[in-house]
């Protein structure tokens, strides 16, 4: 299988999934060996300290060309600094969207192409290209959350503006799901009929590759994986 997203919680940087499922996706490639991180889900302050609990595994695997980078928002972004980051999005093996708050994520998303371009759906439409594309898309935490039609802790809540990119067609989770919370996973299915939803415990995730029919239907193939490593 070579899927085009891959959700997943982990507590840590668990073996399995970010060696076989990130790194090695990115070191397959004969030239571009690139990952791209975007803390963008949590306050600015905590953005670095977000990059650090996976640079550190990261750092790893230069020796082999691994160049992985994250890209901070601020408040004081420039044209450039945002056109450098699409060029990032449209190019880069490997990119993934950071933990945090998937509400506060999906507005920073959304504002930096409404902001820069006059379109708010920009950032969401280059997840597509990557997908058309078949680089791989990464959501992990709150980022997972973001790539999947509806954003679990919105639409639990009963909040408005609970979509997320809808990357993931039909699908919504929560992530660092534990024992004790399966009632948040069915109130999601009674509330969203035509989506599946899951709970990902930490260290698991789904992989994901999906595309059109003649028809106009769609195709989905999706992995569990489970990192006992």
């Amino acid at each position: 299988m070579f899927p085009s997203l891959l959700l997943y919680s982990s507590h840590n940087r668990c073996e399995y999934i970010h060696r076989q499922w990130i790194v090695e996706r990115a070191l397959q490639h004969p030239t571009n060996k690139t990952i791209l991180y975007l803390p963008m889900s949590v306050a600015p302050y905590y953005q670095e300290s977000s990059w650090e609990t996976f640079r550190w595994y990261f750092e790893r695997f230069k020796q082999f060309g691994l160049n992985a980078i994250p890209f901070y928002w601020s408040e004081s972004l420039r044209k450039q600094d945002v056109d450098l980051l699409f060029d990032y999005l449209a190019n880069y093996e490997v990119i993934i969207l950071g933990g945090g708050s998937s509400p506060l994520g999906m507005h920073r998303y959304k504002d930096i192409g409404q902001t820069f371009y006059g379109d708010a759906n920009l950032f969401g439409r280059a997840l597509y290209e990557r997908q058309k594309n078949g680089k791989l898309t990464i959501g992990f935490s709150a980022g997972a959350s973001q790539l999947c039609e509806f954003l679990a802790h919105i639409v639990l809540h009963d909040g408005e503006d609970s979509y997320g990119f809808g990357i993931a067609k039909n699908l919504v989770i929560t992530a660092h799901h534990e024992w004790g919370k399966e009632t948040e996973v069915y109130q999601l299915a009674k509330k969203l009929p035509r989506c599946m939803a899951f709970g990902l415990p930490n260290d698991s995730g789904l992989a994901i590759d999906q595309g059109y029919l003649p028809s106009g239907k769609i195709w989905q193939l999706i992995e569990f994986i489970l990192d006992y490593s």
